[in-house]
């Protein structure tokens, strides 16, 4: 049995408990949870864990809580049956405080009093601290925290949890603070070092045990030599009867210390501070600074090692299966130390932190939670959810709900163009100091200080597409007597819905490229120097420029447009049927086929006109087709030359393309033809030795000619 001392502190700690809902307690085991979204999927996960559905739906609010907190299933081997009757085959496995207070916890038949002042635990006392699923609250859930992982405690930090002890100002033999041998002690045997100084708060209390003296031998001879009966406190020391020790071997257990109260069992004072000064000295801790090192491996090497890594494990061995290696009697021990340990954390502003809780699951578990036989009315160990104060969570947009004594959950969406908005607040005796909210688990981000909160999210700050976590909760002015920092508020699921999609094709020639793209995008087009180059003209009517930033807001095809603007050097005669019946010059504007006609009308005007010996007069083009049906040249004509003074006559063809863009800016591009003469013509046609003409074009061309 550990020290009075110890218990004493524990009982000495009244604890006030402003806490979380019952549902968050008492899980969701038949019913459907009320997650949706990333919720959900982390609920999945712990059920897929080994968590039960009555753990997993505490555990997820927690974690939608404190996004850093992680759980970690442990499977017992034993069931709940096997479990509870080891736990209560002996009377001294679990014992409760003799104080009237605590009378409800008691056995009801056994009524003899254990070590300094202790009763059996009942067996129903026994169960309710053991069911895992009575503490799954921001308090509670500290007795299993896995002491195997270190959080990132700082020295100020730890000087922090320290405060108002007696080690706060309190030097070692090494002139090293607490705080600084903890911290090197912590990290050189891989313990924790907030837990260790919450381990030693617990052991120590106010600081005065004669463990803590040096001179704790002297004092058990006093008390052997006097036979004397109790302490100045009225606790029994049980001294041994005179003549069967040797006071020299009492004062011989001098200058030792230890710090963790290991060892301290037995029945009365005496026995209890003996035993831990034996132990002490046989391991040499001859220091305050030795006891602590050699408390903390031994923690490590005898519980944490043998996989006992959190206080409830070192309460309850539910690891070994010969025999049970518990660190503590007090049936409430594992959820007294574990309230102390959250403290650590909160005071400290450290909940936010990750932390790994491991959890036991037994095979066999009632299906209801084991009930405290005291009913909440022992503050000192009632459950966070047993003292819960009334309120409600109310929310008033995006829609109109509310949860008594728990946080609300839905799905919302949101069009990546509207702004979101949710707004609502926590009512009743349990107050928010403050609201915050975090995207997808991410960082706590302040909201107004006001009794209620209004979250307002333009859309340039939506996150992405797709589904989302938003989760609020409000914060607390945190105090000694209280249980809770945050109470999780709402939970959302937000879709935000992205623009309708659309279909952007390009084309090149006959490449081709399809681009799945949402309205709203922008699509720059791609540069191109070509000085064929047009422009990219739209299948709906449209054309940009080189590199142009267009907002998507529909389906559309662009091509890509090469238009070469020149005449054919010189010109042809146009010779009509039957032979030589009509006589006309042809000017000729080859182009590549189809790239005028991918220019949408609505975008481009072409011109042309003719000159006759200087004269001009606007004219229609001929559009000359392949097989396909694309434009492959612009064919433009003269008037009928009926006479030898016509065919005399002086012709030429300007062309002009307008382009009015859909940014706004024009182009014009421009062609002259060479100036010619049918006779010209004729006569380059009969000096020409590349062509075989017949007989009657060349007569033709001679006739022409003279």
């Amino acid at each position: 049995m550990k020290t009075r001392h110890r218990i004493l502190t524990v009982l000495l700690t009244a604890l006030l408990v402003v806490l979380l809902p019952a549902s968050l307690i008492f899980g969701t085991s038949g019913s459907q949870p009320p997650f949706t979204g990333e919720a959900l999927t982390y609920y999945n996960g712990l059920i897929e864990k080994g968590f039960p559905a009555d753990y997993a739906a505490p555990l997820t609010r927690l974690h939608l809580l404190y996004p850093a907190w992680e759980f970690e299933p442990l499977a017992v081997s034993r069931s709940w049956k096997e479990t509870v009757s080891l736990e209560t085959a002996k009377p001294e496995t679990n014992l409760i405080h003799s104080a009237e207070r605590y009378s409800a916890y008691r056995h009801k038949t056994n009524t003899k009093l254990y070590d300094t002042g202790f009763y059996q635990a009942s067996r129903e006392a026994v169960s309710y601290f053991l069911d895992p699923r009575s503490f799954f609250t921001e308090a509670d859930i500290f007795q299993f925290y896995d002491q195997r992982t270190a959080s990132s405690t700082s020295r100020e930090a730890l000087k922090t949890v320290l405060a108002g002890t007696f080690m706060e100002n309190a030097v070692l033999e090494s002139g090293r603070t607490y705080a600084s041998a903890l911290l090197q002690i912590g990290e050189e045997v891989g313990i924790d070092p907030v837990f260790l100084a919450v381990r030693l708060r617990q052991e120590q209390g106010d600081g005065k045990s004669p463990l803590l003296g040096g001179k704790c031998g002297s004092l058990l001879n006093g008390y052997y030599i006097n036979q004397t009966a109790t302490t100045e406190g009225g606790k029994p020391i049980k001294p041994p009867a005179l003549g069967t020790l040797d006071s020299a071997d009492l004062t011989a257990l001098d200058g030792y210390y230890n710090l963790f109260n290991i060892g301290a069992s037995g029945d009365g004072v005496f026995a209890v501070y003996k035993n831990a000064l034996e132990y002490a000295k046989s391991k040499g801790w001859t220091s305050k600074e030795e006891a602590l090192r050699g408390g903390a491996e031994f923690l490590k090497n005898d519980y944490i090692t043998r996989g006992q890594s959190t206080l409830y494990l070192q309460k309850f061995d539910v690891c070994t299966t010969d025999s049970l290696h518990q660190y503590m009697q007090n049936v409430g021990g594992a959820f007294s130390e574990g309230r102390s340990l959250y403290r650590s954390f909160a005071e400290n502003g450290l909940t936010d932190i990750g932390c790994l809780f491991r959890i036991p699951v037994y095979s066999g578990m009632p299906a209801l939670v084991s009930q405290d036989p005291a009913g909440g009315s022992c503050t000192v160990y009632a459950s966070a959810a047993s003292r819960l104060s009334d309120y409600t969570v109310s929310l008033t947009s995006p829609f109109t709900k509310a949860a008594a004594h728990d946080a609300l959950f839905g799905d919302t969406r949101v069009m990546h163009n509207e702004t979101l908005t949710v707004s609502g607040g926590l009512t009743g005796t349990f107050n928010a100091a403050a609201y915050e909210y975090a995207w997808d688990g991410g960082e706590w981000l302040p909201l107004p200080a006001e009794s209620s909160f209004t979250l307002t999210v333009p859309p340039e700050a939506l996150p992405a597409w797709g589904d989302h976590l938003l989760t609020i909760r409000a914060r607390h002015t945190y105090s000694k007597t209280g249980l809770a920092t945050h109470t999780l508020c709402a939970v959302l699921n937000v879709t935000v819905v992205p623009p309708p999609s659309v279909t952007l094709t390009l084309r090149s020639g006959n490449a081709e490229q399809v681009k799945m793209r949402y309205e709203g995008d922008v699509y720059t087009f791609p540069t191109c120097t070509d000085p064929d180059f047009i422009g990219y003209a739209g299948s709906d009517g449209t054309l940009y420029p080189s590199g142009y930033a267009l907002t998507l807001t529909h389906s559309v095809t662009y091509t890509a447009v090469f238009l070469p603007f020149s005449f054919s050097e010189g010109a042809a005669l146009y010779i009509g049927a039957p032979y030589g019946s009509v006589t006309r010059l042809r000017f000729e504007v080859p182009l590549p086929a189809g790239a005028l006609d991918a220019l949408p009308a609505e975008v481009s005007t072409l011109t042309a006109t003719l000159y006759r010996d200087g004269e001009g007069t606007a004219c229609a083009a001929t559009r000359v087709q392949d097989k396909d049906g694309k434009t492959t040249a612009l064919q433009f004509f003269s008037p009928e030359l009926t006479n030898a003074a016509e065919v005399r006559d002086s012709f030429s063809v300007s062309l002009s393309l307008a382009l009015r863009y859909s940014d706004g800016t024009e182009r014009t591009l421009t062609a002259k033809s060479s100036q010619r003469t049918a006779v010209k013509v004729a006569t380059a046609a009969l000096a020409d030795e590349t062509t075989d003409y017949t007989e009657t074009v060349i007569s033709f061309l001679q006739k022409l000619i003279s």
